[in-house]
């Protein structure tokens, strides 16, 4: 199943049967090279992850090919955690309306993400869900209503996001207090639906070009 010496191992190769990757399965040997995975995507998604078995350079071959952009297959209804945690060569991920859950800390420290598209059965985030996914440039919720400070504070979905530079919704949105105050890194903001923005939901946003809504049902003291 491994092969390597030392604290890495250069290969793993998981077979389609594998349905539990405990804590700590691979002895805390260091990181893995490469993971080749006998099963398909829709199978990967389905395991349940005791801890990440990727580490930074971790490469994952899935049906011979190497991971950079993830679409979930259609049948998925929940994603577990730590699913591709760590995983450092996914770039894009496009998740279908059929998926209802993301599970916590399912892509934290996906460091080279850059664009995510979520369908509209995730109406609300995981805790840490996209923790640490410091190139994420990119970003469209299709059922998410509501986004706080909190979600961009240490443990939030969106910690560590500060290369957010767009970001759009797919329907009423709540924008809670200081949400993205001092962003500089916040071009186009828009939702398909009313916009409530609490104080400061954009104060600072120096860069911020377009800030599109169909509505308005509350502005905050300096929302804007």
């Amino acid at each position: 199943m491994g092969e390597g010496t030392g604290r890495y191992l250069d290969l793993i190769t998981i077979p389609q049967s594998i349905k539990v990757i405990e804590e700590n399965a691979f002895g805390g040997r260091g990181y893995v090279k490469k993971i080749i995975y006998g099963g398909s995507v829709s199978d990967w998604l389905k395991i349940s992850f005791g801890s990440s078995p990727i580490d930074g350079g971790t490469e994952i071959y899935i049906e011979d090919e190497l991971m950079s952009e993830l679409n979930v297959p259609d049948g998925i209804e929940e994603i577990n955690r730590n699913a591709f945690a760590g995983y450092s060569y996914l770039k894009v991920l496009n998740v279908p309306d059929g998926v209802k859950k993301i599970s916590g800390g399912a892509f934290a420290n996906c460091t080279l993400l850059n664009e995510v598209n979520l369908g509209s059965g995730i109406e609300f985030f995981a805790d840490g869900v996209f923790s640490g996914c410091r190139s994420l440039r990119t970003a469209n919720f299709k059922a998410v209503s509501v986004l706080s400070s909190e979600d961009f504070a240490y443990g939030g979905a969106l910690y560590g996001c500060n290369e957010l530079e767009n970001i759009s919704f797919g329907g009423n949105i709540n924008i809670g207090n200081g949400a993205f105050k001092d962003n500089k890194s916040l071009k186009s903001f828009s939702a398909d639906g009313d916009l409530c923005a609490g104080d400061s939901a954009f104060e600072g946003c120096v860069n911020l070009a377009q800030l599109s809504f169909a509505g308005l049902n509350e502005a905050g003291k300096k929302s804007v």
